[in-house]
């Protein structure tokens, strides 16, 4: 952690996520369909059952580990951890405070809280009236 007391700002360095591997209940699994001919050939239902579970626990593994769940992980991670840190600061007395959240890999350029920057539209619409009356324009 960093702290900017002059931007008020907390700045949070995060480990990279780690896939703590699926919370299946495999007891509560259903097979569908005879089994016998695998059963035979594979020598006993018990590691056909096995291989299966095993098979399907590491699928779902590999697809929390896709682009877009992990993308989703991290953006959730963020948002938790920015919202607990600030929440107590604002609790505190420091009304102006801003926390970001990063995953290491993550420089500024890569700030999650560049929309927190945009301009309000009331705000804009008198910027663009100041400018155009400094230009000599109406």
């Amino acid at each position: 952690m960093r702290w900017d007391a002059g931007s008020q700002t907390l700045s949070v360095r995060m480990p990279e996520i780690e896939i703590a591997g699926p919370e299946v209940d495999l007891a509560a699994a259903r097979e569908y369909g005879n089994g016998r001919v695998l059963t035979t050939i594979f020598g006993g239902e018990q590691r056909l059952n096995e291989a299966n579970r095993a098979a399907a626990v590491a699928d779902l593994r590999k697809q929390a580990q896709a682009e877009v769940p992990m993308r989703l992980a991290r953006n959730s991670a963020r948002q938790a951890i920015e919202r607990s840190f600030s929440l107590p600061l604002k609790a505190a007395g420091f009304e102006d405070v801003k926390v970001v959240a990063r995953f290491p890999g993550e420089g500024a350029e890569a700030d999650p809280s560049y929309l927190d920057r945009s301009t309000p539209y009331n705000e804009a619409i008198e910027q663009a009236r100041r400018r155009r009356a400094a230009e000599g324009q109406r």
